[in-house]
């Protein structure tokens, strides 16, 4: 029996230990700056009261010391980094300002401008300078068609003037720079939500994590005094109720151990998502994991839904491409489709000619220019139309996409938020009463009360780990969908 408690108890203990770091929903795109100021504001939900409960210190403080037992020592030549202290405004602001594949983004946007300011200057003509020489040897036709052997050579220092203007085609590069920059606009728009979210969540997964392991450390704490009790028993009960809290207490060391692993994982995984080096120890600010109010979940879904595809990420760079590939299809089936194609060529400098080895030098000035229409366009219309037609249809469909995942991702953050308030009143009563009930029969097996056993104590300390355990995962799923719905509705954008 005993060893059936022990596999069963390790069995849930890992389960717990392996699903509070469980990530979010990710969604499309947005950001962090304006409403900075109450990301970290609390909501209506108080750390749940269990005066009977075993007092859950910080997170801060919830890794083991350096010195405690099991716990390896750093090498000697290790580099030490000071602990940075974070909050969820400071984990939005450092991830807006110093993620790596946010800088990318923003670095793409501004190649995508600077490719369009290129553009607009397309009708720009090509200027050279330099020196032509030139040199014939040999027979010549004259006017009458007799032949001439002759020697004579050119040189020409001059400016050289080319130029092919082409308005279709100058009107194509600025619209194409134009689609272009929109385009990278709205990717940096998805990544900046995606590392925003990501970020946000790792945030809260730390503090997920460094409160289970401060409650697996004081339930360690009680099963370490049980442990003693069951001992002092032995000669009464027999070793299996030793046995049995021992399963008991290595399963919660166990879970200890899995879930301070996991802090430091997040720790590192949020320092990356920040911009700061892996190593740094990121430290919440936060006084253990309590509901925050980063947003008002309590109007309609409609208003929501209508508010997010009005400002949510992603929405105004795909109306602006959509608008530019208008202007730009109505432009080019405008009078400007029937524009020729204009050469010019300049050319003016010295020119100094001679026979043999003579030269004699004057000035020359040549000008050349021709009007070109391409004639295999009257073929090629319709086709380059449909393909345009097919394009703006592409981005179009993406706009319905992205207007889909905006409704689904306002609902369900909104129901998640809805229904996390219900789950942590319910998970803090359940505390309350698990506390309580801990209480009632520890006093009972302290008084000797008869019929008062250990697996009485145990079965309490098993309830009391489940009902932290709830409150833990209900408080982490609730701040994750806030923060979710805060990014879609574009209330925090940050670019």
């Amino acid at each position: 029996m005993a060893g059936f408690r022990y596999s069963s108890r390790s069995l849930r203990l890992r389960w717990w230990a392996s699903r509070l770091c469980a990530a979010g929903l990710p969604l499309l795109t947005a950001g962090c700056a304006e409403r900075a100021a109450a990301l970290t504001e609390r909501g209506a939900f108080p750390d749940p009261p269990n005066a009977a409960a075993p007092a859950v210190p910080p997170p801060a403080q919830a890794a083991p010391k350096a010195d405690a037992p099991g716990s390896p020592a750093p090498p000697a030549d290790a580099p030490t980094f000071p602990p940075t202290p974070v909050d969820l405004d400071a984990v939005f602001r450092l991830a807006s300002e110093h993620n790596a594949q946010i800088a990318l983004a923003r670095e793409k946007v501004h190649e995508s401008q600077v490719a369009g300011d290129l553009a607009a200057k397309a009708w720009l003509p090509k200027v050279t300078a330099g020196v032509g020489y030139y040199r014939h040897e040999g027979g010549i036709q004259n006017e009458d068609g007799t032949l001439t052997r002759s020697s004579f050579g050119a040189l020409w220092p001059g400016v050289d003037l080319h130029t092919a203007f082409d308005v279709r085609e100058a009107v194509f590069q600025r619209i194409d720079a134009e689609r272009k920059s929109w385009q990278q606009q709205g990717e940096l728009s998805r990544i900046n939500h995606e590392q925003l979210l990501q970020a946000a969540e790792t945030y809260i997964d730390l503090l997920t994590t460094r409160r289970g392991e401060s409650v697996a450390q004081e339930l360690e704490k009680n099963q370490r005094e049980l442990l003693q009790r069951a001992k002092d028993l032995e000669k009464v009960g027999g070793k299996a109720l030793s046995e049995s809290v021992g399963a008991e207490l290595a399963g919660t060391a166990q879970a200890e151990a899995k879930l301070h692993q996991q802090g430091d994982a997040a720790s590192a995984k949020l320092a990356y998502l920040l911009g700061v080096d892996p190593q740094s120890e990121m430290v919440p600010v936060d006084d253990g994991l309590a509901p925050i109010s980063v947003v008002d979940a309590t109007p309609l879904t409609s208003a929501l839904v209508a508010q997010a595809l009005s400002s949510g990420p992603g929405v105004h760079e795909l109306q602006g491409l959509l608008a530019a590939i208008d202007c730009g299809m109505a432009e080019m089936q405008g009078p400007k489709k029937f524009l020729p194609t204009v050469d010019l060529c300049v050319g003016e400098g010295a020119f100094g000619a001679g026979p043999d080895a003579s030269m004699a030098w004057d000035n020359r000035f040549d000008v050349g220019v021709q009007v070109r229409w391409d004639l295999m366009e009257l073929f090629k219309a319709a086709d380059e139309k449909r393909l345009a037609e097919s394009k703006r249809r592409q981005v179009e469909l993406t706009y319905d996409d992205l207007r889909g995942k905006l409704t689904l991702g306002v609902v369900e953050a909104r129901e998640a938020i809805l229904s996390g308030r219900v789950q942590i009143e319910h998970a803090s009563e359940q505390i309350q009463r698990a506390s309580e009930s801990y209480r009632l029969n520890d006093l009972r097996l302290k008084d000797n009360v008869p019929g008062a056993t250990v697996s009485d104590v145990v079965q309490s300390l098993r309830g009391l780990e489940l009902a932290h355990f709830n409150y833990i995962t209900s408080v982490s799923a609730y701040n994750k969908a806030q923060v979710r719905l805060l990014l879609l509705l574009g209330s925090a954008a940050c670019k």
